[in-house]
């Protein structure tokens, strides 16, 4: 009896011996698949990573060229503000040329009547001179 009852516990231990390595390469299986998962996680950190660096100096170089833009910006305002004031002296100065101008004209006219009124006085002069 004892040989029947060796084989019974004998195939039990089999077909438990079965099952565990059944369970061991279903839990290698999943070891494996768990260790690419966990490599493809490090490598999307990684991206993720040269992404953020990529991104912080996208947005450092944008903020230098806004900088950039607001200095030139203000430049532009400056010499806006340069130019509009010199163009208002400039039209100062022409009114006051245009009316130099105008003066400069009468006295021509002025000075020219003198001349002419000279020329009769010294005509009138000479004919009486030389009526005595």
């Amino acid at each position: 009896m004892a040989g029947p009852i060796k084989l019974l516990l004998s195939l039990g231990a089999k077909s438990e011996l079965k099952s565990l390595n059944r369970k061991v390469t279903e839990l290698e299986n999943e070891n494996t698949n768990l260790s690419n998962q966990l490599l493809n996680a490090e490598n999307a950190r990684l991206a993720a990573d040269e992404l953020r660096y990529h991104i912080n100096d996208i947005a450092s170089e944008n903020t230098s060229m806004n900088q950039l833009l607001f200095r030139t910006v203000s430049s532009v305002n400056d010499i806006h503000t340069l130019v509009s004031s010199n163009a208002e002296t400039l039209g100062a100065e022409r009114a006051k040329l245009k009316d130099s101008e105008a003066t400069f004209t009468q006295i021509g006219v002025i000075l020219q009547q003198v001349g002419n009124n000279l020329s009769q006085i010294d005509s009138r002069a000479s004919s009486t001179a030389g009526a005595k």
